[in-house]
């Protein structure tokens, strides 16, 4: 997918692997849904990006799962 070894995928590496993985995604649909995971415009779209964009917002439970395991490795409690 990552075709230029850049760690990121840039436009035309997105349209192929939507291509590739047949996602059922309409090639005029393809700039907004590289647009929604751009969050940042760049013009890429990096690995934090995607993530972002496929799990969505934290949600109580998950947000409750960090927290505790942030606590559990900030020892000294500096944050």
């Amino acid at each position: 997918m990552d075709d230029d070894g850049s760690m990121t995928l840039s436009m035309p590496e997105f349209t192929k692997a939507v291509r590739d993985f047949r996602m059922g995604i309409s090639e005029d649909s393809v700039p907004a849904l590289f647009d929604a995971f751009d969050t940042n415009r760049d013009g890429t779209i990096n690995y934090d990006e995607f993530l972002r964009a496929v799990r969505g917002p934290l949600n109580g439970f998950r947000r409750q799962m960090v927290e505790k395991a942030f606590h559990k490795i900030d020892k000294d409690g500096s944050g």
